[in-house]
């Protein structure tokens, strides 16, 4: 049986293309396994302090509220007010992680979306909720306030 097997992989590896394409298949393949996984069309910034930011998002591809918030209010405060939110889907492995442990430090019952503004968490999305997370964030850009997560110093130049 092993012998039946053995002659052709052998007569396959004869030919310096197969030889190529098998090599680039198990690089390709390699790679894939041991890439970071990232939802399509996102990207997940990392938590250097070159990405400090006041503001993070934390939301679940599938909630209605999230993208609602996502689509309306998100874009307008990085526009109006200039700053960066900095975005983490809950069902990655560094969000997951991240979401749970911001949800046992502040005694959230983890749901989405979660924003941080500051030293302020907002749960849930709609209109009212949208105004006060609007004037958490000109508080802090009047203000100044902390990273949420890394507990690093911003001031009014901290996006």
């Amino acid at each position: 049986m092993q012998k039946k097997l053995v002659q052709p992989i052998k007569a396959f590896l004869k030919d310096d293309f197969n030889k190529v394409l098998v090599a680039a298949l198990l690089i390709i393949g390699l790679f894939l396994l041991f890439a970071p996984e990232q939802a399509p069309g996102q990207t997940q910034p990392s938590l250097a302090a070159n990405n400090s930011s006041f503001i993070h998002f934390f939301y679940l591809s599938t909630c209605p509220h999230c993208h609602e918030q996502m689509d309306k209010l998100n874009p307008l405060l990085e526009q109006k007010y200039n700053v960066t939110i900095i975005s983490h889907e809950v069902t990655s492995k560094e969000g997951s992680a991240l979401f749970n442990r911001i949800s046992d430090e502040r005694s959230l019952r983890g749901l989405v979306p979660t924003t941080l503004v500051g030293n302020k968490t907002f749960v849930g999305y709609d209109e009212q909720t949208g105004k006060e997370i609007e004037a958490a964030v000109l508080e802090c850009k009047k203000t100044g306030c902390n990273d949420p997560i890394s507990g690093e110093a911003c001031s009014i130049s901290c996006s």
